[in-house]
């Protein structure tokens, strides 16, 4: 019955605020849990670590390294380039004052969006066009 319909709106809402609950669990506990291996992160965040040093916080690269875990993003979709520029993204909405909350807000709509955006053209996408994907999402 289109894009606004009831139903699908309530369906995008649950699955955000599932997102928010396990992103903000991501957010509060992301130094202490990574350190024990219970947050779990892409596949390429853990290969490259070394970019934690582009984080704004501490808690960005886990925070995002959980967000592409649950957007559903393949490991052939983010390289190196793509998760700076993520980073970057999070940079710049702390940098404009936006709360821990706010943005945890946002990648969880955008975690619904990204997994939605995937299923239909996610084989198809490049690397490049996956990195540019998922900060337009956010």
């Amino acid at each position: 019955v289109g894009l606004w319909d009831p139903r699908k709106l309530l369906h995008c809402w649950k699955g955000a605020a599932s997102c928010v609950m396990c992103l903000a669990h991501s957010v509060e506990s992301s130094i202490a849990a990574e350190s024990l291996g219970a947050v779990q992160l892409h596949p390429q965040f853990v290969q490259k670590a070394h970019l934690r040093v582009h984080a704004h916080e501490a808690s960005d690269f886990g925070m995002l390294g959980r967000w592409c875990m649950l957007a559903g993003f393949s490991a052939e979709q983010i390289d190196e380039s793509g998760m700076k520029l993520m980073l970057k993204t999070v940079k710049m909405l702390r940098l404009c004052d936006y709360s821990s909350e706010d943005i945890v807000c946002m990648l969880a709509h955008a975690a619904v969006y990204a997994a939605r955006t995937l299923a239909v053209c996610g084989p198809q996408m490049s690397a490049r066009e996956a990195g540019n994907t998922a900060v337009l999402l956010i």
